[in-house]
């Protein structure tokens, strides 16, 4: 431990723990995955909200214009 700085270095030393470690490993990144999900649909998400008042937008020129004719 006081070489590498870890508690266990090989499944052998302690199956349990290295079990455990290696769950909590897989939950980090199963959390970076989602984490990057959702930042992602809320980037696409606001993407869309701004293409459609965009569309919004024009679509109320188009109709003050045919409002004038």
């Amino acid at each position: 431990m006081i070489a590498s700085g870890k508690r266990i270095s090989k499944p052998q030393e302690d199956p349990q723990a290295w079990s455990q470690a290696m769950d909590l490993k897989q939950g980090l990144r199963e959390t970076d995955a989602f984490q990057k999900n959702v930042d992602f649909a809320i980037s696409w998400n606001q993407i869309t909200v701004n293409a459609l008042n965009g569309f919004s937008d024009l679509l109320d020129q188009a109709i003050q214009v045919g409002q004038r004719r």
